[in-house]
């Protein structure tokens, strides 16, 4: 056998063995992702619809945690309160919340450390590249579904990510097209523009957000 036949033969082999060992460890992936839901939004502030949605959410068992993810400064957004303040007041929350519920929830500085714009493509994109072995679903309300198309990226979002749906008050999803979804239904219809109204106008509002949150607020002074 010639040398020149020995090397292919050797060549082909190495080859053969690189191919073999990603095979495995994509099997070995595949069969090991961590199911992680990200919750995104301004959380300015965290409110009774927000609670809701995290919980239904860590009661899935197909879903390993729910990564509470507040944005970072958003144009379309000039009232939010700082970064830090946002997410203080979400561990706070967290810290509030009974134990089983805690343990499958993470408060994510993930968007605020990547920085403004706050873009679900650009934050997708980031996640996947630093999270091997992740499977990410993303939270959106059924009115933002609506719009995703016009967002960078959108339409390619909706063919790719696995969404959970927020739908309220009969807002469904037909004639959307959308590929993976799961539909959760909402139960409150209050807002954080309200809540942020109802404090400038010195109205009460602990009937519309958990009570750690409407501590927090109060003792801060703040959207006053």
């Amino acid at each position: 056998m010639s040398g020149l036949l020995i090397s292919v033969l050797l060549t082909l082999i190495r080859i053969y063995t690189i191919l073999l060992d990603s095979v495995k460890y994509t099997l070995i992936s595949e069969t090991c992702m961590k199911e992680i839901v990200i919750y995104g939004g301004s959380f300015n502030p965290l409110h009774n619809g927000h609670d809701t949605i995290i919980r239904q959410c860590t009661r899935r068992r197909e879903y390993d945690a729910v990564w509470v993810m507040p944005s970072a400064k958003r144009y379309d957004k000039p009232n939010l309160i700082d970064d830090e303040v946002r997410l203080d007041m979400l561990h706070q929350y967290h810290n509030a919340l009974p134990q089983a519920i805690a343990a499958k929830v993470v408060i994510s500085d993930f968007e605020v450390e990547l920085g403004a714009p706050s873009e679900t493509v650009r934050t997708h994109t980031a996640l996947v590249r630093q999270y091997r072995g992740y499977n990410f679903t993303y939270v959106f309300g059924a009115d933002a579904l609506a719009g995703v198309r016009k967002w960078r990226g959108g339409a390619s979002l909706l063919q790719d990510l696995t969404i959970v749906a927020v739908t309220r008050d009969g807002n469904r999803l037909e004639g959307m097209q959308l590929k993976n979804v799961i539909e959760l239904e909402g139960t409150d219809t209050i807002s954080s523009t309200t809540i942020r109204k109802l404090r400038r106008c010195k109205q009460p509002i602990q009937q519309y957000v958990p009570t750690v949150i409407a501590t927090y607020i109060h003792q801060h002074a703040l959207y006053e």
